[in-house]
């Protein structure tokens, strides 16, 4: 830290233009420039405002009669400070101003060596100091720090600021390579591969020069290599080893995202898999990890809706959880008494924050949400903190929901070890969407924020009555809003998609007007292909239409469909129709009605495959169907009351389901909308 003062010495630069100080009069500073004679004349209020806002820079120079001198001192780097040196060389430095400044007291200067002495062991006795240093070396301290113009940087230690393995250019070239050729690589070499390098390069470097009658060059050790390295930037070295994007990843500074002012302002939507084994809520067999996808609100934190699946993340869950959140929660604390709080937080918001998934960038998802008039945002690509309210999220839920529960699991082989949570897993799927239901109303919503001091609940219920709810009046077109956007020529015998025909007199009528060629959009729901969403060109309104083999496609989802479809073409190679699709419907079922017999042998990829098969998902547990593979085979779905001979004994009972004297019994855990 460079101190001053105005007066004789005193050099400043302003304009590029060097000026010395030469006097004052009242308020006013007189300063020359040694080079052009040139008189500059400043107010000394004006002056030191030019001082802060940087257009007069104080020079670390002394300006004599005969010249001006630069060096101002001993040589020490200006740039550090007291600070940036341990605590060791602190201790040193204050006891060293202790005496400089007890001698000031007393008006004792450096050359009066007597009178320092005599003054040194009262000062010492002062600070404590059992050893009292030397006259000469107090006044050798005396002269350092006036030199340096009082700059406490100047009493450290010499040794501090001074390397202690200097090497030569061409030395110094020779370790740097080895650095670069032989630890920065993306096969990520170890130090010690490197050193071997470095001391290899030297070795042959040293028996040329000593041919040449030139001395051989002393390596360095490998700590000092270490430190080599550490000089280095910490991004370009982890960049060498690791790629550009983990270095972005991991030293990219983390820029604040624009936060929502209001609640409905913005929503963040992301997918998961759950660390959590859950089983059959009939066969109670475990049925593999499923996936969340999760609609919060950004500015109070609160859950607006979830869509919990076996199927990987595609359209299908983005539109289930939206829907969820723009309706009304079931209150479902009759059913439950366990569950203290009601789930009050829904609603349509002006703007949702995605990332850059495969069903988030696709055409029917921003169609979707400019159907609801909100505005589509995507997050920058690998930049999880331009999301992370909802990333956050799901730490928490792992770490306050997940953590404790049987059959919890883990993201890979290596960290699961011999822990099997096949072995362990209790908990029926519709277990949790009860969990999730209590954990959000009664654990995220009324946990306090740390920064805001505020729980999610507190914010929404703040600002609820200062903003305008966005609901759906005719909720009957989210089906037709939330499928899949596709588009057709219309013909004699209607639409075909995926080899199914969808016709009725509104599509007669159209092609009755129109005639061959005309192309038109509709929307197929994926939950249920038995019909699809005309978008009548004429009426621009959305029109139903039926699927004409309702005994096969009514009630049976565009992924069941597909997966039909597929066996059948495995069949044969040749030409199919409807009447195969129902063959094959009917033989896997019947498949899977023996298969069900032998569950110890299937493995859990096949179970999961199973669970997908039955379309297993939170939706339908709300609506009060039973969450079991039994509902894709012909076995007769039990009551919650039947018990099964052959069922394993496994519970997931929650935490407020009653005990059955039966251990086999399987209470109900699914709720419907009233």
């Amino acid at each position: 830290m460079h101190r001053f003062i105005i007066g004789k010495g005193l050099l400043i630069q302003k304009d590029g233009d060097l000026f010395e100080y030469v006097s004052r009069c009242d308020s006013t500073l007189y300063f020359r420039s040694p080079i052009h004679d040139q008189v500059l004349d400043i107010t000394e209020a004006n002056f030191w405002e030019a001082v802060a806002t940087g257009s007069i820079t104080v020079k670390k120079a002394v300006a004599t009669d005969k010249e001006l001198r630069f060096d101002g001192g001993p040589a020490k780097d200006a740039s550090l400070s007291l600070v940036h040196f341990s605590k060791k060389v602190q201790r040193s430095v204050l006891r060293k101003l202790a005496y400089i400044f007890g001698l000031r007291e007393l008006g004792i200067s450096r050359g009066k060596l007597t009178q320092i002495a005599d003054a040194a062991k009262r000062i010492a006795g002062t600070i404590g100091d059992a050893k009292v240093p030397g006259t000469s070396t107090i006044s050798a301290w005396m002269k350092t720090f006036e030199d340096a113009g009082d700059e406490p940087v100047s009493l450290a230690p010499e040794s501090v600021a001074r390397s202690r393995h200097a090497t030569d250019g061409v030395h110094e070239a020779l370790v740097q390579e080895a650095i670069t050729e032989g630890y920065c690589k993306l096969h990520r070499p170890t130090i010690k591969t490197a050193y071997g390098r470095y001391r290899k390069s030297l070795e042959v470097h040293n028996s040329n020069e000593l041919t040449r009658g030139a001395p051989a060059r002393r390596p360095i050790s490998k700590r000092t290599f270490e430190r080599r390295i550490k000089d280095r930037p910490a991004y370009d070295v982890h960049e060498a080893r690791y790629g550009a994007e983990s270095a972005r990843a991991k030293f990219k500074h983390i820029k604040s995202v624009a936060n929502a002012s209001m609640i409905f302002d913005c929503a963040e939507i992301d997918h998961t898999i759950l660390n959590l084994m859950v089983i059959d809520d009939r066969l109670l067999v475990p049925l593999g990890r499923p996936w969340i996808t999760v609609v919060r609100d950004v500015r109070s934190g609160v859950v607006l809706g979830f869509y919990i699946t076996f199927n990987a993340p595609s359209l299908r869950s983005l539109f289930g959880a939206i829907k969820n959140s723009l309706q009304p929660h079931p209150d479902v604390r009759g059913c439950f008494p366990g569950i203290r709080n009601p789930w009050s937080t829904w609603g349509s918001c002006a703007s949702y924050r995605v990332d850059r998934g495969g069903d988030l960038l696709s055409e029917s998802a921003r169609i979707a949400m400019v159907e609801l008039g909100a505005r589509y945002v995507y997050a920058p690509a690998r930049h999880p903190w331009a999301k992370g309210s909802i990333e956050r999220f799901f730490g928490t839920l792992e770490l306050t929901l997940l953590d404790d529960l049987p059959g919890r699991t883990f993201r890979n082989f290596w960290e699961r070890g011999e822990y099997d949570p096949r072995q362990t897993a209790v908990v029926r799927f519709s277990t949790l969407i009860y969990l999730m239901h209590k954990w959000i109303a009664d654990y995220v919503h009324v946990q306090p924020h740390s920064r805001k001091l505020r729980s999610p609940l507190d914010i929404w219920n703040a600002e609820i009555d200062s903003v305008d709810r966005v609901g759906i009046a005719d909720t009957h077109k989210l089906d037709a809003v939330f499928g899949h956007h596709k588009t057709a020529p219309l013909t004699r015998r209607g639409i075909a998609f995926e080899s199914l025909q969808y016709a009725s007199a509104e599509t007669e009528t159209l092609f009755n007007t129109h005639g061959k060629g005309l192309k038109v959009d509709y929307i197929v729901p994926p939950e249920d292909i038995g019909h699809v969403h005309l978008i009548h060109p004429e009426k621009k309104a959305y029109v139903r239409i039926p699927c004409t083999r309702l005994d096969y496609a009514n009630g049976l989802s565009l992924f069941q469909h597909k997966l039909l479809k597929k066996y059948a073409r495995m069949r044969s190679a040749e030409r199919y129709a409807i009447a195969d699709f129902i063959e094959v419907h009917h033989e896997l079922r019947e498949a899977v009605s023996k298969d069900i017999q032998h569950l110890d042998r299937m493995g859990i990829r096949d179970l999961t495959t199973l669970a997908r098969m039955a379309d297993i998902n939170s939706a339908s547990v709300y609506e009060g169907k039973a969450a079991t593979i039994l509902s894709c085979t012909n076995v007769p779905l039990l009551s919650s009351g039947d018990s099964l001979q052959d069922a394993p004994n496994h519970t997931g009972a929650s935490p407020d389901a009653q005990d059955s004297e039966d251990a086999h019994s399987v209470p109900s855990y699914s709720w419907s909308r009233e």
